[in-house]
C-alpha cells in the first residue's frame, strides 16, 4: 500500500508539470516507484485523488498553505482522499509519504472530517460545484452560461462515472459473432439505441485489450461522440472524403467502414508520429481506402474539385474527455487552454470550407 500511494501521488504531479493523460502519468509512476504488485490500488488512489483534487486544494489555500511545493501538494490531495473518503487514519497514511507531509498537514484531514462541507459554505455557487467536483472554476462558469445550475451539477457529477464504448468493426467481422465472442469472455454488453453497431460495456471480466476480438481488430474501442460524428457526415461508397486532421485514424477507420471500403479517404495530419501509428492501426482494422498525407491542414495541398465532402476533427482542449481522463481536471486549470486553440480552429475550417464545396462537418471533443 505504500508504494501504491507514492505512484499515485507521482501520478498527480506528473499530470500538473506535463500535462499527459492518466494512463500516460500512471504508467510512468508506477515504473518509477518500482510497483509490481498493487497496481489496481495505485489506480484507484490515483483516480480517487483526482476527483477530489480541487478540493484538497481548498482546504490547503483556507489554511494559508496554498504555495506548497508540488509535490507535497500531490501527496497531501491522495492522503486527504484516502482519509476523509476511504476511510484511513491519517497516522498509518503519515508512515507511507517518506516525509513528505508533516503532522500539520495531516491534521488538516481531522480538520475537514470534523467540519464537512460546512467548510464551503462562503463560496459562491459556481465556485462550489468547482470544488466539490474538481471542474476548472473557468469551465463550470462557461457552462452556467448556456444550462441551468442543476443541470450542470448533473454533468459535472457524471464525469465522476466513465463510460466505455466499443463498436463492431464490420470490415473484420459480422456484428453478431463478435458480440457472442464477446459475451463468452465474460463483457457485458449494453446495444446502443442511436448507432448502428454500437455497444456500452457495462462489466467486464478481462481488461478489453486482452480479449481476442480487440487483439484481431474485430471489435474497436470508441467513443460514441466519435462515432455519432462520422455517421453524421454520413459518406457513401465510391465518394472522395477528406479528413483534415486525421491521426491516429479511428475515424478514419469508421469512414471505410461505411463506404464499405470503397471510393478514396484523403488523410491528412501534421504529426509524422501520430501517422505512423495511424499506418499501423489502418493495417490492423483493414481499412484500405485511406490514402496518407503528411500535411497542415490549414494550408491544404491542392486538392482539385472532387472532394464530395469533409471531416475537421479539429484539435481542442479536450474538455469533453474528462469523464474518462481524469487528469484534465487539472490540466485544465488555465484558462488559456481554449484560446490557445481559437486561432488554430478557426483557420482549419477556413481553409477546408475554402477548398471543399460539399458537405463538411466540424467537431471538437470539447464541452
Amino acid at each position: 500500500m505504500k508504494l501504491a500511494f507514492r505512484a499515485a501521488a507521482l501520478t498527480l504531479e506528473l499530470i500538473e508539470r506535463r500535462k499527459i493523460s492518466f494512463e500516460k502519468a500512471l504508467k510512468e509512476a508506477v515504473s518509477r516507484v518500482n510497483l509490481t504488485k498493487d497496481v489496481s490500488l495505485a489506480y484507484e488512489y490515483a483516480r480517487g485523488s483526482l476527483l477530489k483534487s480541487y478540493l484538497a486544494d481548498y482546504l490547503l489555500k483556507s489554511r494559508g498553505l496554498g504555495r506548497l511545493p508540488l509535490r507535497r501538494v500531490c501527496a497531501f490531495r491522495v492522503a486527504f482522499y484516502l482519509c476523509a473518503f476511504r476511510g484511513l487514519r491519517a497516522e498509518e497514511i503519515g508512515y507511507w509519504t517518506g516525509g513528505l507531509l508533516s503532522s500539520k498537514l495531516l491534521s488538516l484531514v481531522r480538520y475537514y472530517l470534523e467540519e464537512g462541507e460546512g467548510l464551503l459554505s462562503r463560496l459562491d455557487p459556481l465556485t462550489k460545484i468547482s470544488v466539490l467536483y474538481s471542474h476548472p472554476h473557468w469551465l463550470v462558469k462557461e457552462l452556467a452560461r448556456s444550462m441551468a445550475q442543476k443541470e450542470v451539477v448533473s454533468l459535472v457529477k457524471a464525469n465522476e462515472r466513465p463510460v466505455t464504448w466499443i463498436r463492431v468493426n464490420l470490415l473484420k467481422a459480422e456484428e453478431g459473432r463478435v458480440v457472442r465472442k464477446l459475451e463468452r469472455e465474460g463483457v457485458a454488453l449494453e446495444k446502443d439505441r442511436d448507432l448502428e453497431g454500437i455497444y456500452k460495456v457495462t462489466s467486464t471480466v478481462k481488461p478489453l485489450s486482452k480479449l481476442r476480438a480487440f487483439k484481431s481488430g474485430e471489435a474497436i474501442i470508441q467513443d460514441k461522440g466519435s462515432v455519432a460524428v462520422v455517421y453524421s457526415l454520413n459518406p457513401s461508397p465510391g465518394e472522395t472524403v477528406l479528413d483534415a486532421c486525421a491521426a491516429p485514424g479511428l475515424k478514419a477507420i469508421m469512414l471505410a467502414q461505411l463506404m464499405e471500403d470503397r471510393g478514396t479517404i484523403i488523410a491528412l495530419d501534421v504529426s509524422e508520429g501520430r501517422l505512423r501509428e495511424m499506418r499501423f492501426l489502418l493495417k490492423r482494422y483493414g481499412a484500405g481506402n485511406v490514402e496518407i498525407l503528411r500535411a497542415d491542414s490549414r494550408k491544404l495541398p491542392l486538392l482539385s474539385n472532387n472532394v464530395d465532402k469533409a471531416l475537421v476533427d479539429a484539435p481542442c482542449s479536450n474538455s469533453g474527455a474528462i469523464r474518462n481522463d481524469p487528469a484534465l481536471r487539472l490540466s485544465l486549470k488555465d484558462e488559456g487552454v481554449v484560446s490557445r486553440w481559437v486561432k488554430v480552429q478557426r483557420d482549419l475550417i477556413s481553409e477546408v470550407a475554402r477548398n471543399v464545396k460539399g458537405e463538411i462537418v466540424y467537431s471538437t471533443c470539447s464541452l
